[in-house]
């Protein structure tokens, strides 16, 4: 006799991927200026200096202060931004990117 499973014994889903995990590469000490709503910082591993925008500045002032962020927190730290908001998520990980590009910031692996 073979008895039908119990919901009990039934596979639970997988979970959701944990979110992906940025934190400002170590040594960066963001040394910047500031010019109306535009910001020069100083790469202190390349030597290269970037000009960011409000937002990206913005980010890197949040990653200054933990050790690691994912990007549904960092869109919080913005007024205008709503952490569940998918295109916020993504508008986040744009600014991300360019963060990357410019090694200020890397992805946690």
């Amino acid at each position: 006799m073979v008895l039908p499973l119990s919901p009990a014994a039934t596979p639970a889903p997988p979970a959701p991927p944990a979110p992906r995990q940025w934190r400002l590469r170590h040594g960066q000490r963001l040394a910047h200026r500031e010019w109306a709503d535009e910001f020069v910082v100083f790469n202190d591993l390349t030597g290269d200096c970037h000009l960011l925008d409000g937002a990206g500045f913005a980010v890197l002032q949040h990653l200054r202060g933990v050790a690691q962020a994912a990007a549904a927190q960092l869109a919080a730290e913005f007024d205008d931004l709503d952490p569940a908001d998918p295109a916020a998520l993504a508008q986040i990980e744009q600014v991300l990117a360019g963060l990357v590009s410019c090694d200020l910031v890397e992805e946690l692996p």
